[in-house]
């Protein structure tokens, strides 16, 4: 059960599809789930209002869109930094993921460049908080893979 709704099959099956495929409407949707078009929407209210579907995205090349480079970035920050951390994350463009972590370090960020000294200058802006360590990303093997909800079992 997630929020107040229980996800069943059509709401798996459903997942799946939006997850492969944002774009499809309610109509095609519901033949591919055996639904009506007014009974995929109503479900679809539902996962949104329970906080399940957050939004709905484009995936996008960013090799296409000028960034030959993206890389993972480790900062080691004390915790009085983390509201400036996290707001120099939100203000750079370049910063598209930024994680609190666990371990020595502190935040894990995916950076995309378009060159070396793009990531250099990210790298400056956030040396005022504590050390880095970047890691260049030199193949994606596995992106944006779909999530499938876990299922809760009512009897444990």
């Amino acid at each position: 059960m997630v929020g107040s709704i229980i996800l069943d099959d059509i709401y798996r099956l459903m997942l799946a599809a939006l997850q492969d495929n944002a774009r499809l409407g309610y109509t095609e949707l519901g033949r591919q789930l055996g639904l009506s078009a007014t009974a995929v929407a109503d479900r679809m209210q539902k996962l949104e209002e329970a906080g399940v579907i957050t939004g709905y995205h484009a995936s996008t090349s960013s090799l296409k869109m000028g960034y030959g480079m993206i890389a993972f970035v480790r900062l080691r920050t004390t915790r009085d930094h983390f509201p400036a951390v996290e707001k120099l994350a939100k203000d750079l463009p370049s910063i598209t993921e930024c994680h609190i972590v666990t371990g020595e370090d502190s935040f894990l960020m995916r950076v995309h460049a378009d060159t070396v000294h793009g990531l250099d200058q990210v790298l400056i802006a956030l040396a005022q908080f504590g050390p880095t360590t970047s890691s260049i990303v030199l193949q994606s093997v596995v992106e944006h893979k779909s999530l499938v909800p876990v299922i809760q079992d009512d009897n444990a």
